[in-house]
């Protein structure tokens, strides 16, 4: 779609028409039928807002644009940026993205955008839902990148076309963190379709699919390994693959492939760190350490009170943590980001950390992960002690010999 001509110049500017435009297919893309399936509930009457929220890398922008694609369903793109946190920005783009399917859209949301105009979201929702529906023909709307958007008047505005959009216009949002939207209410009435980290990393299938059109000829074993690396991430696969190509020895580059390959610390510098605060990033790398880690831990490996905020922060962001438990207590980082975070430690911290790792959860009774972190930590004598503490509850709870393998005998050598 060219920019929109006419009057819409003189009030707003030139447009930017790479911004109404879904990005090319990726050259050999290979549909992914899983999430298609799970995409044309998009399409259901009932269906008020569909999310694709996960991290960067997890293919959120090319499952829709592949879907859209298989499907020929009629759509409106709109990739958004910080500037669009401005809502009369944002309503000329939406306005603009519109005329792919409402081809005489935009003049009346315009002309409530005029200069020193300050017109409420809700009007200016109003006057795009009443220029959406000068037909009642389906289509999608995405809203690609939505995490740029931090204005409330712009949530307010997208808030409106939720809750009172026609049932023919399909809303489709991909972000890398949870907007401030209803999703709790309409996901109680069953009018939200979610696609998260765990819905878009590849199976073992797609994976193996993918590596063959991508070139890369593995032995089953060494694909598997590299899957359970990755964990699925389509980034983390897609960059394996940069790295496979044409190398001597694939077995000892899968081995080895983690958070430290030049390729996948490159992509998480640029993209995941680069964009969160100084305060997020320190509290990211400190917690790394834990191989899992509750807010207590976390408290205690960084000297702050506010641990809570910060790993609700962090998930609410999808900065590669999982959840271990339903009710949200334990968790843990995505093995490969969690290399990577670990590698920003230099050794004297790492050491220090993983002694308050130890003193932590050796006072919460769990001396049996303590045991790790004193020997990370190189405190051998401690490392015993707790393993002699251990032993005979341990024994007696029938689980000596399942870890006298990893832990206890490492300590005995």
């Amino acid at each position: 779609m060219a920019p929109p001509s006419g009057g819409q110049s003189e009030v707003s500017g030139p447009l930017i028409g790479t911004k109404i435009r879904a990005p090319r297919p990726v050259a050999d893309h290979r549909e992914r039928p899983r999430l298609s399936g799970r995409l044309d509930a998009a399409l259901d009457d009932t269906t008020r807002l569909t999310l694709l929220s996960a991290p960067p890398g997890y293919g959120k922008t090319v499952a829709v644009t592949g879907w859209l694609a298989a499907r020929g369903v009629p759509y409106a793109w709109l990739s958004l940026d910080t500037s669009d946190n401005d809502l009369a920005r944002c309503a000329r783009y939406l306005a603009a993205a519109l005329r792919a399917v409402r081809p005489a859209a935009g003049t009346a949301t315009v002309a409530l955008l005029g200069p020193g105009a300050n017109p409420p979201p809700d009007l200016v929702g109003a006057t795009l839902l009443d220029e959406m529906a000068a037909s009642d023909d389906s289509f999608v709307l995405v809203l690609d990148d939505y995490h740029a958007i931090t204005a409330d008047p712009v949530h307010r505005l997208l808030r409106f076309l939720i809750e009172h959009g026609p049932p023919f216009v399909h809303l489709v949002l991909a972000t890398r963190e949870d907007p401030p939207l209803p999703l709790a209410r309409l996901r109680a009435h069953g009018r939200l379709v979610e696609l998260r980290a765990e819905e878009l990393r590849y199976t073992a299938e797609e994976a193996t699919a993918y590596l063959t059109t991508a070139g890369v000829a593995l032995e089953p074993d060494l694909t598997a390994g590299l899957i359970e690396r990755t964990e699925g991430w389509v980034a983390g696969l897609q960059l394996a693959a940069i790295s496979l190509r044409d190398h001597p020895d694939p077995a000892a580059l899968v081995g080895a492939f983690g958070g430290s390959q030049r390729f996948v610390l490159d992509y998480l510098a640029d993209e995941v760190l680069g964009r969160i605060d100084d305060e997020l990033r320190s509290f990211l790398v400190a917690t790394s350490i834990a191989e899992r880690f509750d807010a207590g831990l976390c408290r205690a490996l960084t000297g702050r009170d506010d641990t809570h905020m910060l790993l609700a922060q962090a998930e609410q962001a999808n900065l590669f943590v999982v959840p271990l438990d339903s009710e949200r207590r334990w968790y843990r980082y995505h093995h490969l980001f969690a290399d990577y975070l670990r590698a920003q430690l230099a050794d004297d911290e790492r050491r220090t950390l993983h002694e308050r790792a130890a003193d932590y959860l050796e006072a919460q009774s769990l001396g049996s992960e303590a045991v790790g972190h004193a020997l990370a930590a190189g405190s051998l004598d401690r490392a015993i002690a707790l393993v002699e503490r251990e032993a005979r509850p341990t024994f007696e709870a029938g689980e000596l010999v399942h870890r006298s393998r990893n832990k206890l005998l490492v300590v005995a050598a």
